[in-house]
């Protein structure tokens, strides 16, 4: 394990995440109608299940599809084994493994679920090609993953917090970086009658996370046609539907430029105008 992995499982054997349930109904509003659009799926996997809040949603929709999900920190893990009891979960498990071994018995799925993931990993070109193994020529693989222009605020909060050397083992770092962040920005991360743990895991899961990369659109087409994939369409971003040329709040003209642009070109104008903080991305593997 390189050092770069090993500081992220560091971070998540502390502060297993998320424990709140599935990032805000994600599944129910992105996922869900995209599975169903390219379904019916036999297999599924998820690619860094966390605490599995995800995996049993997945399992409770597709009771006849067989899931395997895994992770590299044994108390996300477990987390998400006394989920699966909880809820009765009997067509998924959990395992743990390292996204960027080999792991050549993960192979052939219909579709991959990778949330939040990829811009963890310390090589992430390799993580394409993993996830280009994982799933079956013809399948589909689902990847969430940081967006570049949305995230301006959330580089600045951390170099202010460097200037002040209030570091992530700081003992008043919730109430410090509540007071520096920007209002809407500290309401999105500390929700509304969270306890305070739960804050602390959204606090170092957001704002002290050992490395996190971000991506622009030309980024992500680059590294995932580089890998052999075909980009099918960006799903999402700010978790609103990625939106057609049509219905940017464009004139007239410009809607005419751009809507006879390559996919690639139209993408990356409206990632300018929304300037998101993450995509949703649906690929295919040929």
């Amino acid at each position: 394990m390189d050092d770069i992995t090993a500081s992220v499982v560091e971070l998540y054997q502390q502060y297993p995440y998320p424990t709140y349930g599935n990032h805000s109904d994600y599944f129910e509003t992105f996922l869900q109608p995209v599975m169903e659009e390219v379904g019916p799926l036999s297999t599924l996997l998820e690619a860094g299940c966390g605490t599995g809040c995800v995996t049993v949603d997945l399992a409770a929709a597709m009771p006849a599809t067989k899931i395997v999900a895994f992770d590299l920190s044994e108390p996300s893990l477990a987390y998400a084994r006394a989920l699966m009891r909880q809820r009765e979960v009997t067509n998924a498990h959990v395992e743990r493994r390292n996204f960027l071994d080999a792991n050549d018995d993960l192979r052939g799925f219909d579709f991959v679920y990778c949330h939040g993931v990829l811009q963890t990993l310390s090589d992430t070109a390799l993580g394409a090609r993993r996830l280009f193994e994982f799933v079956r020529p013809g399948g589909h693989v689902y990847v969430w993953t940081y967006a570049t222009l949305g995230r301006r605020e959330l580089q600045d909060l951390r170099e202010s917090l460097r200037i002040l050397r209030i570091g992530p083992d700081h003992p008043d770092r919730l109430d410090l970086v509540r007071t520096l962040a920007p209002e809407h920005f500290a309401r999105k991360v500390y929700r509304e009658n969270m306890p305070a743990d739960e804050s602390l895991i959204h606090l170092h899961d957001v704002v002290y996370h050992p490395h996190d990369l971000d991506f622009r659109v030309d980024q992500l087409y680059d590294l995932f046609e580089g890998t052999g994939f075909d980009v099918v369409r960006l799903v999402e971003a700010n978790g609103e539907p990625w939106p057609s040329v049509a219905a940017m709040p464009w004139s007239p003209e410009v809607k005419d430029l751009a809507a006879g642009l390559p996919q690639r070109q139209r993408d990356a104008l409206i990632e300018l105008t929304l300037k998101p903080a993450g995509f949703g991305v649906l690929l295919r593997r040929p």
